[in-house]
């Protein structure tokens, strides 16, 4: 069994193509973001507010990760039943891109009820900037948020600090901090009895990265079969959003003391070196060049 286990917007739907086009006859990796039980009930509650603390729009989309969920956790006991080796794909990206893409994600398929967060429904650029600073206020407080699509935006983006430890290593039993990740990207290789697992960085996946030969060297070694490229899949450049995408990867900005939480992570520091990780505050901070 192949899993693409994963935070979302890590390029999922990327490696699920690469995986598939491997073998387009069989049947496509199972995908989900969500297998732990607690993060699980804690979505299923979400997903069951009433109104007015309900301000997701569209339910279908979670409702059927909820739904794989199940489905996916039923197919891994059988997996463990018959003794058979699980294949995990997982992966990190940079905090602060990340956020952008969740939000455009969850307000074109989830849609908010009353804010004018899609582009379908006039959402301005200035909008979606206050809106995603205030998501990002949100993540460093103790005080979760009531209703239902700010909760879910809250903690997606923030998941890059606990998603590892909550999910991975509650299922699997796997700890992606045992051991170093590779100095300069690539992959990490991690294996417990009956599961293997890859862990890798989005930003190695694009060519212009000096470790995509790496990565790619990597997943054809893990998956037994040559993977030449990660196919485009799910961006928001087919979507509407696609100008306000544009508008917030070059002007988008955070105050220092922001930056400097958000970056100073256990997490962060793991995957990515001082170098890189300066870079990442320098191209986001305030004041750069380019808001």
């Amino acid at each position: 069994m192949i899993l693409v286990y994963q935070m979302g917007k890590v390029a999922s739907q990327s490696w699920c193509q690469a995986i598939w086009n491997l073998d387009p006859a069989g049947e496509p990796p199972a995908h989900l973001h969500h297998l732990a039980p607690a993060p699980r009930a804690r979505v299923a509650r979400i997903l069951d507010l009433p109104a007015p603390y309900q301000t997701i729009a569209n339910r279908v989309m979670p409702r059927h990760q909820q739904r794989n969920g199940a489905a996916i956790l039923a197919q891994i006991e059988a997996c463990r039943g018959r003794g058979e080796t699980i294949r995990v794909v997982t992966g990190i990206r940079d905090p602060l891109p990340r956020s952008i893409s969740s939000l455009l994600f969850l307000a074109d398929f989830y849609d908010h009820t009353s804010r004018p967060l899609s582009a379908r429904n006039g959402a301005t650029p200035a909008y979606m900037s206050d809106a995603l600073r205030e998501i990002w206020a949100s993540v460093f407080t103790d005080a979760e948020p009531e209703c239902s699509f700010e909760w879910v935006a809250r903690d997606g983006i923030g998941l890059y600090r606990t998603w590892f430890a909550d999910e991975l290593e509650t299922v699997f039993g796997v700890d992606v901090f045992s051991v170093p990740f590779p100095a300069g990207g690539g992959a990490q290789r991690l294996n417990t009895p009956g599961v293997e697992v890859l862990v890798y960085r989005v930003e190695d996946m694009a060519a212009t990265s000096p470790a995509h030969g790496e990565l790619l060297a990597a997943a054809s070694a893990f998956l037994g079969a040559p993977v030449t490229v990660f196919p485009e899949t799910n961006t928001v450049a087919a979507r509407r959003s696609h100008p306000l995408s544009d508008y917030l990867r070059a002007n988008f900005r955070l105050p220092a003391d922001l930056i400097e939480t958000i970056y100073d992570d256990p997490t962060i520091r793991h995957f990515y070196s001082p170098g890189e990780i300066a870079a990442f505050k320098a191209r986001w901070r305030e004041g750069a060049a380019g808001a």
